[in-house]
């Protein structure tokens, strides 16, 4: 006895969690014209060093994909912002079909 460690956590009940839409469908809430995103060759240009980065990463390390975007902390356009928001977003989700995609977008 006295030897090892004891851990307590707790787990929300899914009950109380709000259904879950598969990984391949969008939720129904998402507006389908904001995931379509538009970059110029400038904005392009722009990201490369981040998605080179990012390409580094699967979209469950989600502390290393932050730390990343957090690093890179200016948003030049409209556009980006738009980019990094539904990069993010697919990264909460644990989309990697989209995140795939976005950052398929920069190369």
């Amino acid at each position: 006895m006295g030897v090892g460690s004891t851990f307590w956590f707790t787990l929300a009940s899914s009950e109380l969690l709000p259904p879950t839409p598969p990984q391949n469908q969008a939720p129904e809430n998402t507006n389908m014209s904001a995931l379509k995103i538009s970059l110029s060759p400038e904005e392009i240009q722009t990201l490369v060093p981040l998605v080179e980065q990012m390409n580094k990463h699967e979209v469950f390390e989600v502390a290393s994909v932050k730390a990343i975007l957090k690093s890179w902390d200016t948003s030049p356009s409209e556009s980006i912002t738009k980019w990094k928001i539904a990069l993010e977003d697919s990264m909460y989700t644990g989309n990697d079909a989209r995140f795939r995609e976005l950052l398929a977008l920069v190369t």
